[in-house]
């Protein structure tokens, strides 16, 4: 029985915890990076998950919306920068105008799409081979 017992002991501990107690202090650091890496990519994803919705149902209020200043989020932002190009007194023709509506409408939702798609080159990246 004792000897059942030494034997127990002596074999080797395959569990994960086993695996990661018995690692290298180097190993145990990679694997440290390696965990952290992961949870900041979940993180980021389960983000732009969030901002995807909130985007599809900012949209989708838009869509059914009959007044435009009922609306909040990019779509208010987009409106409110054409609005106020428009409301601008200029002596341009109708399609300067037009344009530079445009161009102000363009502005915000650039503005509004490069705040929503922070951390998405941390996803992106991935090592080079040598």
């Amino acid at each position: 029985m004792e000897q059942e017992i030494a034997v127990a002991a002596a074999a080797p501990d395959y569990s994960v915890w086993g695996l990661v107690m018995q690692a290298d202090p180097v190993v145990k650091g990679v694997m440290l990076i390696l965990i952290l890496a992961s949870v900041a990519c979940w993180a980021i994803i389960f983000e732009k998950i969030v901002n995807v919705w909130w985007l599809n149902r900012s949209i989708r209020r838009f869509a059914t919306a009959t007044e435009s200043h009922s609306q909040r989020g990019l779509m208010r932002a987009v409106l409110q920068a054409g609005e106020h190009e428009a409301d601008i007194d200029q002596d341009d023709s109708q399609t300067e105008r037009r344009h530079s509506i445009e161009t102000a409408m363009r502005s915000a939702l650039k503005a509004q799409l490069q705040r929503i798609e922070v951390g998405l080159p941390f996803l992106a990246t991935k090592p080079r081979r040598s």
